[in-house]
């Protein structure tokens, strides 16, 4: 395993975490209204979005799990870490690179909760997808 690889791994037992506010829409959107099929997918594409956006991220306490980092599927995982890894460079373990995903999801989080507002409970991704 490669020493950049080895830094970057995150414990089997960590979770991905929100606040509360970001946890009752992940369960709105995901449970309630199967927007996501997994609130892993929503993280996902929080994540994205945040990135997309050029959001700065939510650094708030994380107090809600989502779900345990190995519930996420491995090629998104690989996508994420690689993203955060590489527009934060001063990442130098597995987790500090956690608490960086979750507070880009959470910056992400919040522009999806204004395009969900902004469209009656409807998300509309392809704003996101010109990028």
């Amino acid at each position: 395993m490669a020493l950049e690889e080895r830094l970057l791994t995150i414990k089997p037992s960590s979770h991905i975490s929100t606040t509360a506010s970001n946890q009752a829409f992940y369960d709105e959107v995901v449970n309630e209204k199967h927007l996501f099929k997994t609130k892993y997918q929503m993280y996902t594409c929080a994540i994205m979005v945040a990135i997309l956006e050029g959001a700065n991220p939510d650094y708030s306490k994380k107090d809600k799990d989502i779900c345990l980092i190995t519930s996420l599927d491995q090629t998104d995982l690989a996508i994420v870490k690689g993203l955060i890894a590489h527009i934060c460079d001063d990442v130098t373990n597995g987790t500090e690179l956690l608490i960086k995903m979750n507070a880009y999801a959470d910056a992400g989080i919040e522009l999806l909760k204004k395009n969900y507002s902004n469209n009656d409970g409807q998300l509309f991704l392809e704003q996101y997808m010109d990028k």
